[in-house]
């Protein structure tokens, strides 16, 4: 599905085909009309796993370059915090990885409709309304029963969308993602993001004697300004190939919705990426 040279990321802009089972879309092409969902099954965890299709293909989304002011995040395991409960990220070298991620931000005139992020927000939000509908006519990811009345369809839709535009209290993982505090209250200082996480396979055995985490392989292709593949990426390097304030852009695969009765939320997966480090 790659090509020595990246080839997802350098087709042309709108729709590309890539043989019968994948379609490549630029995020501002996307037509909701044609995402459809599959029968869920169950993973490991007893979450629902619901298949995304676009025109019956496997769908990857192209995202253009954008400044990353923090490069590569980090994720690592919840642990209990003295008097606080669970920490999302653990604090020091020692803790283990789980994951990395990337946020995608917006630019802070991104609610002004001159601006260029301004199509980005509106096609997020759209996305966002169309996952609540679908939740809605699709009660039983969220083990719900079918709703009886115009009442219980409000009831349902509010328990998926939240309490306000920002989708705050909602059972639905927004794709845009904004700063909050520790009520979660958003904070507007701060633009929204869209996440996305690399693929990556943990050692079970092998840890770095530097920071004692699990040694990975990053699984994600990474390709630098000429398209050439940048490798290995693994858990040593991820930080100097993609620096603080590199231009980064992104092909992400929208595989599914895990679902469950608290919440919904969406892989978006990296199976390629373009990195222009920041020139000091």
């Amino acid at each position: 599905m790659t090509s020595e040279k990246g080839e997802m990321l350098k087709a042309e802009k709108g729709e590309t085909f890539k043989g019968e089972r994948v379609v490549v879309v630029d995020f501002l092409n996307l037509n909701t009309k044609y995402i459809t969902f599959g029968d869920f099954k169950l993973d490991k965890y007893k979450n629902k796993v619901v298949p995304i299709k676009y025109k019956g293909r496997d769908l990857y989304v192209r995202f253009p370059h954008r400044t990353l002011p923090f490069g590569i995040n980090i994720k690592t395991a919840m642990v209990a915090t003295e008097g606080k409960g669970k920490s999302d990220e653990a604090s020091g070298k020692d803790e283990d990885a789980t994951g990395y991620d990337v946020a995608w931000s917006l630019n802070k005139d991104y609610a002004e409709e001159a601006s260029d992020d301004y199509a980005f927000y509106r096609k997020a939000q759209e996305i966002d309304n169309f996952f609540i509908e679908a939740a809605v006519a699709n009660p039983k990811w969220i083990d719900e029963e079918k709703p009886k009345n115009e009442e219980d369809v409000k009831f349902l839709r509010r328990s998926i969308a939240g309490r306000d535009e920002y989708l705050t209290g909602g059972k639905l993982k927004s794709l845009l993602k904004w700063s909050r505090d520790k009520e979660k209250n958003v904070n507007l200082t701060y633009p929204p993001r869209i996440n996305s996480t690399f693929d990556v396979v943990f050692s079970q055995t092998e840890r770095n004697p530097e920071n004692n985490r699990k040694k990975c392989t990053f699984k994600t292709k990474f390709f630098d300004e000429s398209n050439n593949e940048i490798t290995p990426i693994n858990e040593s390097n991820y930080d100097t190939i993609v620096p603080k304030f590199s231009k980064f852009s992104k092909l992400c695969k929208w595989g599914y919705l895990t679902t469950c009765s608290k919440w919904i939320t969406m892989k978006s997966s990296i199976a390629q990426c373009s990195v222009i480090p920041r020139e000091d």
